[in-house]
């Protein structure tokens, strides 16, 4: 016991020091030793490919002399908060997410906002307690910030994912990710026929829509069209069911959605296309296969997915709850939560 309590002492020791050098830069003529790292016993040998995207050839390196501190500062951070929950949780109650948020206000370089944005998706990753603190700490709006003006494919993506993790079952990041004007940034990204960002933005959309309240703006964004030719791209390859899942319940989200003007950005044809890609998803599945995806997920808007009016969104509904319910887990959670009378109301 004492061996582990002197490890955990040796770590938080660590992630002082490198957090201590994110605060204060050193400068060309006052280099700090980083030889501390060497005490993370579980540094993976992704970190040589690390420090090769360090030694492109973008020049960053050379622009700035704090650049190789804080890079390195960032790196260990990184090893050490994709480790286990308490690691998570020592790094934030160190004070990791001001430091965070300051660098993305201050530092242009895109290399550090993408490993910036990386610490943050991986604090936040299986942390229900991160996700709101980062929110709480005002991540939101620098991420935007930097998704709206880089131009470059890995900071989108970083930084997309970051925002996905915080948004995953948090109402309240969900709508003020909504109000802060996400879905216009989102609807440039589905424009550019990138897979790899599209799924990601459609990955925060689907959180996004989890909230009934956001469903109108995403409609009136003019993202469903996107969303649906993003289904038909992926529609076809086994190795993007995981993909092709969280597109059909944003659509699934989107277009069960019951408002005056709704008809005025989904018409009866594009509804129609939308409940007919539900419906090939839903039938080409395997139910005894897990939905690794929706781990630890909320399951209210799958309930919710029982009570709409088309019988393609029901269907998939169930279909999740078969697939979900066959852990306990989530067993004990659709019974406690309401979804045994809308499966009824489906079987009557």
């Amino acid at each position: 016991m004492s061996a582990l309590r002197a490890a955990s002492t040796d770590l938080e020791a660590v992630a002082d020091l490198y957090l201590t050098i994110l605060r204060n830069p050193p400068t060309a003529t006052s280099p700090i030793s980083t030889t501390a790292e060497a005490s993370i016993d579980d540094s993976s040998e992704d970190d040589a490919g690390e420090q090769d995207r360090l030694d492109g050839d973008n020049g960053e390196n050379n622009v700035d002399p704090s650049f190789h501190s804080t890079w390195n500062a960032l790196r260990t951070l990184m090893v050490i908060a994709s480790g286990d929950y308490s690691r998570k949780s020592m790094l934030v109650e160190r004070g990791v997410f001001p430091v965070l948020i300051d660098l993305l206000t201050r530092n242009e370089q895109p290399k550090v906002i993408q490993l910036v944005a990386e610490v943050i998706w991986a604090l936040c990753v299986g942390h229900p307690a991160n996700k709101v603190k980062a929110a709480e700490c005002g991540a939101i709006e620098p991420l935007l910030s930097h998704l709206r003006k880089s131009v470059s494919k890995e900071v989108q993506q970083a930084v997309l994912q970051s925002l996905w993790s915080m948004s995953y079952t948090v109402p309240s990041t969900q709508t003020a990710i909504v109000n802060l004007g996400t879905l216009p940034i989102l609807y440039d990204i589905m424009r550019e026929n990138d897979l790899d960002l599209m799924y990601s933005a459609t990955g925060l959309l689907f959180h996004v829509t989890s909230q009934p309240v956001n469903r109108l703006a995403v409609a009136k964004a003019g993202l469903v069209p996107h969303i649906i030719r993003f289904v038909q791209f992926i529609r076809t390859s086994a190795a993007n069911n995981s993909r092709h899942l969280i597109a059909t319940l944003t659509l699934a989200n989107v277009v069960d959605l019951t408002h005056p003007d709704m008809d005025t950005y989904i018409g009866p044809h594009e509804r129609q296309v939308v409940l007919k890609l539900i419906e090939e998803f839903v039938c080409s599945q395997n139910v005894d296969e897990p939905q690794t995806e929706l781990l630890w997920v909320n399951v209210q808007p799958i309930i919710d997915l029982l009570l709409s009016s088309a019988v393609e969104v029901q269907l998939l509904g169930c279909y999740l709850v078969a697939n979900l319910g066959k852990t306990n887990q989530y067993k004990s959670k659709f019974y406690t939560e309401g979804a045994i009378e809308p499966l009824q109301r489906i079987l009557s």
